[in-house]
C-alpha cells in the first residue's frame, strides 16, 4: 500500500483579474482528471506568493478541489460535483502564506482542482502570484 502522493497542481503563477463587474465571478480549470481513486483524504495546500486586491470588499480568489466523472458516452458534458476542499484568499490574506483545506467528504475517483475569481464591492483589477499541491492520503 502506498504511504500517499502529492499532485503538483500549479507551479507559481501570476493571476490578473480585471473586467469583471461587482459580485461576478470568473472560474478556470488549474488541474482535471486527477486519479483519486486509491485515496480517501486529501490536503489542498496553497501558497501565496503575492496579492494584491486592492481593499476591494468581498474581492477573493477560491482554490477548489471538486469531483468530476466524464463520460464517453457524452465526452461534451462536464459532470461536476460540488466542491469538497476549499482555500480561499481575500483581503485579509498577505503574502507569504500557506493555506491549507482538508477534503470536507469522501470524493469519488476523479478531481479538478479550478481557480475561481470573485469581483468585490467596486471594480478594480486584484492580483495574485500562487502555487499549488494536492497531497492525497490512503
Amino acid at each position: 500500500m502506498t504511504n500517499g502522493i502529492v499532485y503538483r497542481i500549479l507551479n507559481r503563477t501570476a493571476y490578473t483579474n480585471t473586467g469583471l463587474a461587482s459580485g461576478q465571478t470568473s472560474e478556470i480549470v488549474l488541474a482535471r482528471n486527477l486519479d483519486l481513486l486509491s485515496y480517501r483524504v486529501g490536503i489542498l495546500v496553497v501558497r501565496v506568493h503575492s496579492i494584491n486586491l486592492a481593499s476591494n470588499t468581498g474581492a477573493k480568489y477560491e482554490v477548489i478541489l471538486k469531483p468530476e466523472d466524464p463520460s464517453s458516452d457524452e465526452p461534451d458534458v462536464d459532470y461536476v460535483g460540488s466542491a469538497v476542499a476549499t482555500v480561499t484568499l481575500d483581503t485579509a490574506t498577505t503574502a507569504p502564506a500557506l493555506l491549507l483545506a482538508i477534503t470536507s467528504t469522501e470524493f469519488p475517483h476523479i478531481g479538478r482542482v479550478t481557480l475561481k475569481a470573485t469581483q468585490g464591492a467596486s471594480q478594480t483589477t486584484h492580483v495574485c502570484a500562487i502555487s499549488a499541491d494536492l497531497v492525497l492520503k490512503p
